[in-house]
C-alpha cells in the first residue's frame, strides 16, 4: 500500500510552533532534492559533453573514427561490435550517447548529494600527511 503524504501544518498533535517548524523543515528539504536533482543534470550534462568531446579527440588521434567510441557505447543493445561502426547514425551514434549522458547524470547524482549535505570539499587523506 503506498504511503500517503501528510502535511505536518494539519496535525493536530504539534502546537502552531512545531507545525510551523514542520512545514519549513518539509519545504526546505523538497527544495534540497529538487536542487541537487538540478545540479546532478547540469553537472552529468557537462562530464558527459567534455568526455565524449574528449574520446572523439582521442580516437581521431589514433585514426579511428570519431563516432565509434560513442558508437561503443551502445554495444549493450547492439552487440559487441557496435565499436566498428564508423559512421552516425540513430541506431549507434545517439543510443550511444544516451546511455553515455544518462550514465553521468546517474554518478553526478550521489555526488551532488554529498555537496548537498555539506560535505568537505577539501581531500581526504588516507594514513600520514607529508
Amino acid at each position: 500500500m503506498a504511503a500517503i503524504a501528510r502535511d505536518p501544518s494539519s496535525d493536530s498533535t504539534l502546537s502552531p510552533d512545531q507545525r510551523i517548524r514542520a512545514a519549513r523543515l518539509e519545504r526546505r528539504s523538497l527544495q534540497s532534492r529538487s536542487s541537487t536533482f538540478t545540479s546532478a543534470v547540469a553537472s552529468g550534462t557537462i562530464a558527459s559533453l567534455i568526455t565524449t568531446a574528449a574520446l572523439a579527440l582521442l580516437a581521431g588521434l589514433e585514426g579511428r573514427n570519431v563516432f565509434q567510441p560513442t558508437n561503443a557505447t551502445s554495444h549493450w543493445f547492439q552487440g559487441g561490435n557496435a565499436g566498428r561502426v564508423r559512421v552516425a547514425d540513430a541506431k549507434h551514434t545517439l543510443l550511444g550517447y544516451c546511455t553515455h549522458h544518462l550514465s553521468a547524470i546517474f554518478w553526478a547524482l550521489p555526488f551532488e548529494a554529498w555537496l548537498a549535505a555539506g560535505r568537505s570539499r577539501e581531500p581526504s587523506y588516507c594514513g600520514r600527511r607529508r
